[in-house]
């Protein structure tokens, strides 16, 4: 819940913290407590502590994460990287055949991503046009309040964790 707390987001609904940071003894509930139709939390972090972060029940439902829920994303297999291996990375294909090729070399493309958690395309060309054709053979592009594309640079008084002297963790921009 601490991930979500919707009392420390900017008013476009950015978060001002990096959702790995939440995740310590700080983050614990001080005090809860049960309406019919919703939670409030108090949090043990000193600068969470001045207001309840207030969940409704309709939320805690479509957000809830059961062990079936949780089955349910184990579909496929990954390959564990060892230490040392990341060194052993090779390009897995051309970008052109990637783009252009046939739907096998894809299907092919994106197992070898799945599995690894990595690809690497040779012969590409570095600019946003180029890298949204890549992405496009992949997916849907979601747009989100920033555009297509981001670049993501510092700022001294940042709005966003985008925009901070921060390292970005995994995350889905704007999804809500």
């Amino acid at each position: 819940l601490a991930d979500n707390n919707p009392n420390h987001r900017t008013d476009t609904g950015q978060k001002l913290y990096q959702t790995w940071k939440v995740a310590d003894e700080s983050n614990i509930p001080s005090r809860i407590e049960i309406e019919a139709d919703k939670i409030k939390v108090w949090w043990s972090r000193e600068d969470w502590q001045h207001e309840p972060s207030t969940f409704c029940a309709a939320w805690l439902y479509e957000n809830r994460l059961d062990s079936s829920s949780r089955e349910e994303d184990q579909c496929f297999a990954v390959d564990i990287w060892e230490e040392g291996e990341s060194k052993r990375i090779s390009a897995f294909c051309n970008v052109k055949d990637f783009l252009y090729g046939e739907d096998k070399t894809l299907k092919a493309a994106l197992n070898h991503f799945w599995r690894s958690g990595y690809l690497y395309l040779s012969g590409s060309v570095a600019n946003m046009a180029d890298l949204e054709r890549v992405a496009e053979r992949v997916g849907y592009i979601r747009e989100t309040n920033y555009g297509r594309t981001f670049e993501v640079f510092a700022e001294d008084k940042p709005l966003n964790l985008a925009n901070s002297v921060d390292a970005l963790s995994v995350h889905t921009d704007n999804p809500y």
